[in-house]
């Protein structure tokens, strides 16, 4: 995995050795029974299902347990946030509805943190028909923050510790379309934490479902990428934005100045509030 993974001393390893792993799944509108088969946990986990009704319960699955929360609320960050706040274990592992785990997850993953002791986040590859975000490097510590949360395995109490969780006003039913994910890899770089991003498959995705924000670069679209952008507190040139908006005109029916405009527009709002 390279020297920088490898270099590590016995001390650090065994204060940094984990041993329980929980899943927690953000839902939208599922039956138990069928998300739960569908999932196939073989951990324990806490399902966060947004739906019209207010419910909290404990399931047994095959020797582990499932909280399952309902709530009649909106919003992914509020969702994850609502299943993050109430884990317990060593490490998490951040799931959508549309998932399904490969047999052995729990091993691969505590392994792989237990040989990276360092690492705080690692964001795994996800199985797609149509892989368009693949993870093909080799192990390696990054500095990207653009890697959706079902992949990300986090070392809770190192994050906790932090105050970082999900972004309520970003991601699918929020004032923002997308970006919980990016803001909270943002937060862990920002506060000095390590992201090891490694090409290992843990899970698979249902694509054929559409997504509920990414109906392409629209208008709202483009205005929440200039948001986000402020939020991440990126460096944002000029050049930056004028490749933005020129990749974008390319290939949209919007104008080189209307895509520069909305995204302008977005980067002032945040700043503005």
């Amino acid at each position: 995995m390279g020297d920088e993974i490898n270099m590590i001393t016995k001390t650090e390893s065994k204060q940094r050795k984990v041993n329980s792993l929980q899943v927690i799944v953000a839902a939208l509108n599922q039956n138990q029974d069928e998300l739960i088969n569908r999932l196939n946990l073989q951990t324990d986990a806490i399902i966060s299902n947004q739906c019209d009704s207010y419910g909290r319960y404990v399931i047994g699955n095959n020797g582990c347990n499932i909280e399952w929360i309902n709530t009649a609320e909106r919003g992914v960050g509020l969702n994850r946030n609502n299943a993050w706040f109430r884990s317990t274990a060593d490490v998490i592992l951040v799931s959508d509805d549309d998932m399904t785990f490969r047999d052995g997850y729990k091993e691969i993953v505590l392994k792989l943190f237990n040989s990276n002791p360092k690492a705080d986040v690692i964001v795994f590859n996800i199985g797609e028909k149509n892989p368009t975000r693949a993870i093909t490097a080799k192990p390696h510590y990054t500095k990207k923050c653009g890697y959706g949360a079902a992949r990300f395995a986090i070392r809770r109490e190192a994050v906790q510790m932090k105050s970082i969780s999900f972004n309520l006003f970003f991601g699918g039913g929020s004032t923002y379309s997308h970006g919980e994910d990016t803001l909270f890899l943002s937060e862990c770089k920002a506060k000095g934490l390590h992201i090891l991003v490694v090409p290992q498959v843990i899970a698979d995705l249902d694509d054929s479902r559409a997504s509920t924000w990414n109906n392409g670069y629209t208008e709202k679209r483009i205005y929440d990428d200039g948001v986000l952008w402020a939020a991440q507190g990126l460096n944002l040139l000029t050049l930056r934005k004028i490749k933005y908006a020129y990749n974008i005109s390319r290939s949209n029916s919007m104008s080189f100045k209307t895509v520069f405009n909305l995204l302008s527009q977005g980067i002032n709002h945040y700043h503005s509030v």
